[in-house]
């Protein structure tokens, strides 16, 4: 017996419905879990392999705002100020998760739509894939891996008296592994989850 393309469509938009609907609980759950998460490992993967992770740096911001040697406390009044609480939970999610998530996932769905044309890359960017299927595809874990290294990566360069300074002392794994959770996140319920997660990482923080 075949299936009633109208109760198809329902059975799909309802599913469609269900993910969106989904997505701002589960990005702020996984920013949470995330955070407890990284706040038990960093210190013993800094200890079994003597790395040091973090920002082991400061900026042209935090030092015009605290002077050359800021204490962490006047970096989180800094950052507790409301232009500067917007930029963190509002502007920059926004713009990383699009170039980092977003982006790379559109290229990941193109690459997919060769093997099967039912794919809609500009769908599974907004509002994800299967979610049943636990799993990603070969394609869905490289994207994930080159975007999360990317990401990580990027947290390791920053502007120095008005020059860009590329850190080689830190190792950007909080961010690295926050880009996996995020990549995850998106290919399953789409763009809106990771940008509430990094929303909720940067508020902790």
């Amino acid at each position: 017996m075949e299936n009633n393309p109208r109760r198809v469509s329902r059975r799909e938009a309802l599913k469609t419905f269900a993910r969106v609907a989904a997505a701002p609980a589960v990005g702020i759950a996984a920013g949470e879990v995330t955070v407890r998460t990284l706040q038990q490992v960093i210190p013993v993967f800094e200890k079994k392999t003597h790395l040091k992770t973090g920002n082991a740096y400061t900026n042209d911001l935090e030092k015009e705002a605290c002077g050359p040697t800021p204490s962490e406390k006047c970096i989180k009044k800094f950052y507790a100020r409301p232009e500067e609480k917007n930029t963190l939970v509002v502007q920059t999610p926004l713009f990383e998760e699009t170039m980092c998530r977003a982006m790379p996932s559109m290229i990941v769905s193109s690459l997919e739509q060769q093997d099967n044309p039912d794919i809609q890359p500009l769908k599974e960017t907004l509002l994800g894939t299967e979610v049943t299927r636990v799993g990603l595809s070969r394609r869905e874990l490289i994207g994930g891996a080159i975007s999360s290294v990317v990401f990580g990566l990027l947290h390791n360069i920053s502007s120095e008296n008005n020059e860009t300074v590329i850190h080689v002392k830190t190792v950007p794994f909080a961010q690295t592994v926050v880009g996996g959770v995020h990549w995850y996140l998106q290919r399953k319920l789409g763009i809106v989850a990771p940008i509430i997660s990094h929303a909720w990482i940067n508020n902790k923080n």
